[in-house]
């Protein structure tokens, strides 16, 4: 899990509920309550609050293990309770720099504007994490195609084409890949590049060159694991990347 962007989203979370809870606790307990607050005229502070809240948890089940949204959501009730009781009346004041900081924080080191499964473009395409980058973009790129035509009967010959050639490509850079010297940073990554990643690659495009089902599923379940392991192993090559 990645802390740095766990606590901005707890703290965005927490913000949230400040903005959004406030007019209703204010009302039971006497307090005044700002115009921005009231929730239904849609003022600047309640929309930014909703935002903040359920963007946090909304952003943390991508960014972060799934599970991590939970706890978001937990210290954000908590939070604003402990908050509330401490600031009572001025907890409006507290509120308001709270909430706009919180939802600068997220846009900008939070919410990831691309992901290294998904740059395909990586700029020194003749580096180690270039080739792997590529290799992953054109495997995404092949995912797409096929994506499209799920459940249906086939592929015209121009997206048959296009699909066999992205496997192709990624078969290609994946073979120029170091896996042991990236396999030094992230543990596991050579046995299953090599033994999910490439392999299944390999299988998929025999298998639909030679009309072969079978081997075709074969490849496909392969690639799937890839998948799982490198979404669990996400964090780490998030680091790796930033090494370069």
């Amino acid at each position: 899990m990645d802390i740095f962007k766990f606590v901005i989203l707890s703290v965005a979370c927490v913000s949230g509920f400040m903005t959004i809870s406030y007019e209703g606790v204010a009302q039971q307990r006497g307090w005044g309550v700002g115009s921005s607050y009231m929730m239904d005229r849609l003022g600047f502070l309640s929309i930014l609050g909703f935002l903040c809240l359920w963007g946090s948890v909304i952003i943390s089940f991508f960014v972060n293990p799934w599970w991590s949204a939970f706890l978001v959501l937990i210290i954000g009730f908590v939070g604003n309770m402990i908050l509330t009781i401490l600031f009572g009346s001025y907890t409006q004041l507290l509120a308001i720099p709270l909430v706009i900081g919180s939802f600068i924080l997220v846009s900008l080191y939070v919410f990831p504007s691309s992901t290294p499964i998904d740059n395909a473009n990586y700029d020194n395409t003749t580096s180690n994490i270039g080739h792997f980058s590529k290799s992953i973009g054109h495997s995404n790129s092949a995912l797409k195609i096929a994506d499209k035509f799920r459940g249906k009967n086939g592929m015209d010959l121009k997206s048959l084409n296009k699909f066999m050639e992205s496997l192709n490509k990624a078969l290609s850079e994946a073979k120029k890949v170091d896996t042991q010297k990236i396999n030094e940073n992230i543990q596991g990554f050579e046995y299953h590049y090599r033994r999910e990643f490439i392999k299944g690659l390999e299988l998929v495009i025999k298998g639909a060159k030679k009309q072969d089902l079978e081997m075709y599923i074969e490849g496909n379940s392969l690639f799937n694991d890839w998948i799982k392991w490198y979404s669990h192993s996400y964090d780490n090559f998030g680091k790796y990347y930033d090494d370069f």
